[in-house]
């Protein structure tokens, strides 16, 4: 019973599409099953569609997660925090 609610619960994740704005900046980690020997990742996919495409390779039970581990995107913000200039100090 808990590996078919497991089941259900990652087949929900994987038909429902990310946020517009998280799928643009990040990379992505398909999660590949693999059977016996358990499941693995290929991470560094540039695009949500390419993770999706890679992880339909594996079977229906495989989806893609945003890359925890990649760097973030560059972004052309301002930056919120002032700098800091120290008044010189005279000797």
């Amino acid at each position: 019973m808990r590996g078919i609610m497991l089941g259900s619960a990652l087949a929900a994740l994987a038909i429902l599409p990310p946020r517009a704005s998280v799928a643009a900046t990040e990379r992505w980690c398909a999660v590949i099953n693999l059977g016996s020997v358990g499941p693995a990742e290929r991470c560094g996919i540039p695009s949500f569609e390419a993770c999706r495409a890679a992880a339909a390779q594996y079977g229906p039970s495989s989806f893609c997660r945003p890359d925890n581990w990649a760097a973030p995107a560059p972004t052309n913000k301002p930056s919120l925090h002032k700098r800091r200039r120290h008044a010189k100090q005279s000797q």
